[in-house]
């Protein structure tokens, strides 16, 4: 065990050198994951001189981009185990209000997604692809034809110096940016963001993959009475994924890399008052230690108990085996089958997680850097990790 530890520090070493990145930060869990091992390495802030409270360690939070969507299918499989919702919830059980036409009329929206499910949302297999949608004009003469709420946060306003920023840092604003984003996802024409043309209606028959578990979300909202973020806090309690949202706890940035200096720099904007009430956190925003990490790997490897928790069986049909779902594979099931694995990516960060259920380990990599050498540096670490499984009895 110690000679493994030793093995996975020296690799976090040498690619964190080798690539001249700001932090890394890799997980192994394996023997159906009775195992665990993780090594972190860096700097939380690439701003500030070296020190022993700018070295990240093992406590320090990583960014997971949209690794944050098969986290949230986690969470609302906790709030299924409570009899909040099911996973044959539909989203017009929750909003009534959809079921009317003049209702749909008034918004401009269409009836295609009115009975997906929240297991559909939550295994992106919903045919809706999340994204957001704008009419502007093109050369037949519309003029913003649907909707024109966008979120606010994707209209720059929490990086300008507006006077009304504050009024949308509330839940209540959260709330309603939600309800916000299921009538726009249900959308009577698709216009792709800043597109000139119509895509006209997603299909239910094709995956969907994209920002859906918001929709999910604000069907939480509807159903509890509460904020999706007074839900998670109220949840970590009852479970081992270390998790957070909003700024990066500990003086930890993200960093972007800036070509004219070749160098990493903080993104202060993404740490700044407004990122702890940004709607999309439930798939975009979600942060975790090594230890949360490792304990959601354990949780998909069935390596824990968690009856107590959210209904195993269910859990993972719906999110993590679902074809094209929560956490993406490549289909077969038995010693072998290809990983299930998920990546997520910011302006700031990189997140990659890749579990070999039915061969009872999966691995890691999170870093809170993106661009220049960051990817490289990912690949690198995980090419690493893979052939550490492959030489794991002679380590």
């Amino acid at each position: 065990m110690g000679s493994k530890q030793d093995h996975l520090d020296q690799l976090v070493d040498e690619v964190l050198a080798g690539h001249g990145i700001p932090n890394l930060a890799a997980v192994m869990v394996h023997d159906d994951g009775q195992v665990v091992i993780s090594s972190v390495a860096g700097v939380k802030d690439t701003s500030a001189p070296p020190s022993p409270a700018n070295t990240v360690t093992a406590g320090d939070y990583f960014n997971v981009g949209s690794v944050s969507k098969p986290l949230t299918g986690f969470l609302i499989a906790c709030l299924i185990k409570q009899g909040l919702l099911h996973w044959d919830t539909r989203i017009v059980d929750v909003f009534p209000e959809f079921a009317d036409p003049a209702f749909r009329a008034r918004c401009g929206m269409n009836d295609t997604f009115l009975e997906i499910t929240v297991a559909q949302l939550m295994s992106h297999t919903s045919g809706m692809n999340g994204w957001y949608y704008l009419a502007p004009n093109d050369s037949t003469g519309r003029i913003r034809d649907t909707d024109p709420f966008r979120f606010i946060q994707d209209q720059g306003i929490q990086f300008a110096d507006n006077p009304r920023s504050p009024e949308w840092q509330t839940f209540g604003a959260l709330i309603y940016q939600r309800y916000l984003y299921t009538i726009l996802n249900l959308k009577k024409e698709r216009f792709h963001y800043g597109a000139a043309q119509s895509f006209h209606y997603d299909t239910k028959f094709l995956s969907g993959y994209g920002s859906t578990a918001t929709t999910c979300a604000s069907m939480v909202e509807r159903l509890s009475g509460k904020p999706f973020e007074q839900l998670f806090d109220e949840l970590l309690p009852v479970h081992d994924v270390d998790m957070r949202y909003g700024p990066l706890p500990g003086a930890m940035q993200f960093h972007t890399f800036d070509l004219p200096t070749s160098a990493y720099r903080p993104l202060p904007h993404y740490n700044n008052d407004f990122s702890h009430w940004l709607s999309k956190f439930v798939v975009g925003g979600i942060h975790l230690s090594v230890g949360g990490m490792a304990a959601f790997i354990r949780h998909n490897l069935r390596a824990v108990d968690s009856s107590a928790v959210f209904d195993v069986a269910a859990y993972q049909t719906k999110v993590t085996d679902a074809t094209q779902g929560g956490l993406y594979g490549g289909g077969g099931t038995g010693p072998g089958a290809p990983a299930l694995n998920h990546s997520g990516a910011t302006e700031g960060s990189i997140a990659v997680v890749y579990i070999h259920a039915h061969d009872g380990y999966g691995y890691a990599v999170m870093q809170n850097n993106a661009g220049g050498p960051s990817g490289d540096a990912q690949l690198a670490m995980v090419k690493h990790l893979r052939k550490m499984h492959d030489d794991w009895a002679t380590i």
